[in-house]
């Protein structure tokens, strides 16, 4: 079987809690069971429309929906950021980041969220 994302887990206790297999869950939402089983194990990213039919289909508060948001964003393996409207120094900034993202200390990842979770 395969490992869970934190989303996933948060997704398939909302749907044992409310006694839903996963077909269930997939027919309701009409998607399919394959596409949320990938997104549970994190081979696909969860896109915000899936969010959004399952915050409502489980009839989630602002609270409960923002922390669903939040296991996906954790879960993710890859982040797509458009450059479409940023000006030169935005560019940069991304380029930059981009290419030394895997040569970051922990001490440096916690100071860049400090600055951009404010």
């Amino acid at each position: 079987m395969a490992t869970l994302t934190a989303f996933g887990r948060a997704v398939r206790k909302l749907r044992i809690d409310k006694g839903e297999t996963l077909k269930q869950m997939a027919d309701t939402l009409k998607i399919s069971p394959t596409f949320i089983s990938a997104i549970e194990t994190g081979r696909k990213p969860a896109p915000e429309d899936v969010l959004t039919k399952i915050a409502k289909h489980f009839k989630l508060d602002e609270g409960q929906v923002d922390e669903l948001r939040r296991t996906a964003e954790s879960s993710r393996k890859e982040v797509r950021i458009s450059l479409n409207n940023a000006g030169s120094q935005a560019r940069e900034v991304v380029s930059a980041f981009a290419r030394r993202f895997d040569e970051l200390d922990a001490n440096e990842i916690k100071r860049l969220k400090e600055i951009l979770v404010k």
